[in-house]
């Protein structure tokens, strides 16, 4: 369970460890941001999907849906071993994802 008492499952959080611990040997290829038109993401069109992205200062990002209109976003922690919760809100007027 994390902070915000989203319920993450196991398999997506060892992707998304996966995901991070390879965005370090291979960047991401989308540009620096921190926000995405979830329409440019069609790995998140379904619960379940996940992407690797860069936040604004270029650092591996790993956003999961988790629910129809939820996501939650995470890097690695300081221990390499640890994945931190990254604040992220989805605008649905906008159809955006942003990094809080």
């Amino acid at each position: 369970m994390l902070a915000d008492q989203t319920v993450i499952a196991r398999r997506t959080l060892r992707l998304v460890r996966a995901l991070l611990k390879e965005a370090h040997s291979n960047p991401a290829v989308s540009p620096d941001r921190s926000s995405w038109p979830l329409v440019d993401i069609p790995e998140l069109d379904s619960v379940g999907g996940v992407v690797q992205l860069k936040g604004a200062k270029g650092e591996p990002i790993v956003v999961a849906r988790v629910g129809r209109s939820s996501y939650a976003a995470f890097r690695l922690g300081a221990d390499p071993q640890e994945v931190e919760q990254v604040p992220m809100e989805y605008d649905e007027e906008s159809r955006r994802l942003k990094l809080a």
